[in-house]
């Protein structure tokens, strides 16, 4: 003290009281300020996911949570097989509760009865752009037709295998999968009958004319999915006349 005197200097204050307190209340305010950065920067992803869940719960309110298990489903058809499939799995896929999932299905086999479904209503509009790129050609349409079953079945498989049986269900405890399964049969049956109208297929059985084909063209199928066939691989053209060919010398017998 005596050497601060002799030096001309005054003696330091102790900081005051008020300015202390600002200090703490600035240091309390930006740490506070941090902690929340830091809190919002660990929110982030969270709030990502949130967003995720919010979309789904929006999706199940609206009534498409039915349709999300159905289109996960047939994704897992797709990627790991009949075997592995289970409701569970799919509500996981879809990221719903199982309880969830079984509001709108009572089982796999229910859910694998829409699955197949949705793979008759596909089939029917590649028959309906046969029928259509087929004109007045009862001859080409008859072609057509068979062409497309297998077509279908070569790019959904998912669908083909668990459509006629595959998955074992029983069409009579679904009706609407029956009535589907009917008017693809109904599509083949007309193109017989109106090539024997034509006379370019014998007359009469024309059910059984139509069991025939297919027959045919469903076991062609089979065959080529499951490797059991030597198919052509050079490309899709090749596979187109292959088939075509093999449901031509179905058509001569026919005749």
């Amino acid at each position: 003290m005596a050497q601060s005197r002799q030096n001309g200097s005054a003696p330091r204050k102790p900081a005051s009281r008020k300015t202390a307190n600002s200090a703490s209340n600035v240091n309390s305010r930006n740490g506070r300020a941090s902690v929340a950065e830091n809190s919002r920067d660990r929110k982030g992803p969270a709030r990502e996911r949130d967003s995720r869940t919010t979309s789904q719960n929006r999706d199940y309110h609206v009534g498409n949570l039915d349709r999300i298990l159905l289109e996960e489903g047939t994704r897992l058809l797709k990627s790991e097989g009949l075997h592995e499939l289970s409701l569970r799995k799919v509500a996981r896929k879809a990221g719903v509760s199982h309880t969830a999932a079984y509001r709108h299905y009572d089982d796999k086999n229910a859910l694998l009865a829409a699955i197949a479904l949705d793979g008759f209503h596909r089939l029917h509009e590649y028959q309906t752009e046969a029928i259509q790129k087929s004109g007045q050609d009862r001859n080409l349409r008859f072609l057509n037709l068979g062409w497309v079953y297998v077509q279908f079945a070569l790019e959904n498989p998912e669908y083909a295998r668990i459509m006629y049986g595959g998955a074992g269900l029983n069409f009579k405890e679904y009706p609407d999968l029956a009535a589907a399964s009917r008017r693809s049969y109904r599509e083949l049956l007309l193109s017989v009958r109106l090539c024997q109208k034509s006379e370019l297929i014998q007359n009469g059985h024309a059910k059984q004319k139509t069991l025939a084909a297919w027959s045919i063209v469903h076991g062609l199928s089979m065959l080529l999915l499951d490797g059991q066939f030597p198919a052509p691989e050079s490309d899709a053209i090749a596979m187109e006349k292959m088939v075509k060919d093999v449901i031509v010398n179905l058509y001569y017998g026919l005749k």
